[in-house]
C-alpha cells in the first residue's frame, strides 16, 4: 500500500514506532528529505526503519547527486555548447569531437547518475506526490492502518498501489 502524507501535516504526525520497509519493531529512526524527480526537497520527515545503515547511504547518495553530479554534469553540457560556439564563431578549432565528447559525458553524468540513485532508494522513500502531499510507496498494509489510526483525519491517507 501507498502512505499518503499532507506535506504541511509531515512534522506533526503521529509515528507508530514500526519499520515502514517490513512492519517490524526493531527500528532505528532515520530522518530523511522528501525526493521530486532527481533532486530533493527541502520536506524532511523521521521515519522508523529496520535497516537504518541502508537509509543512511541512499540519503548521502541523493545529496552527492543533488548537488556534485548534477553541477557537473550540466557543466559538461554547457563546455560542449562553448566549444561549438567558439569553433563557429572564430577561427580557433578544438581537437575533433571536444564538444561531442563532453555532450556525451554530461548526459551520462546526468541521467545515468539518476537512474543509478532511483535505483539504490529503497522503495519506501519519501517523495513529494504534488505540491501538498508525500507519499511513501509499498508500506506493509498493517503499517499504514497504523499511521491512519493515530493520526487525524486527513493528515495521512492510505492508498492501493497502482500496479
Amino acid at each position: 500500500m501507498d502512505l499518503i502524507l499532507r506535506r504541511d501535516a509531515v512534522g506533526s504526525v503521529e509515528v507508530p514506532p514500526v519499520s515502514i520497509v517490513d512492519g517490524t519493531e526493531s527500528v532505528t529512526w532515520v530522518r530523511v528529505g522528501c525526493r521530486r524527480g532527481p533532486l530533493a526537497t527541502s520536506t524532511r520527515i523521521e521515519l522508523p526503519v529496520a535497516a537504518a545503515a541502508t537509509w543512511r547511504r541512499a540519503c548521502r547518495l541523493l545529496r552527492a547527486y543533488s548537488y556534485a553530479m548534477v553541477p557537473l554534469g550540466l557543466a559538461l553540457c554547457t563546455g560542449s555548447l562553448a566549444v561549438a560556439v567558439v569553433e563557429r564563431f572564430t577561427s580557433l578549432k578544438a581537437p575533433a569531437f571536444t564538444g561531442t565528447v563532453l555532450l556525451v559525458l554530461g548526459l551520462t553524468v546526468l541521467f545515468g547518475g539518476g537512474a543509478f540513485v532511483r535505483r539504490a532508494l529503497p522503495a519506501q522513500y519519501p517523495e513529494m506526490l504534488d505540491r501538498h502531499s508525500v507519499i511513501l510507496r509499498g508500506v506493509p498494509s498493517s503499517v499504514v492502518e497504523s499511521w491512519v489510526r493515530m493520526n487525524p483525519d486527513g493528515a495521512v491517507q492510505a492508498r492501493h498501489a497502482s500496479t
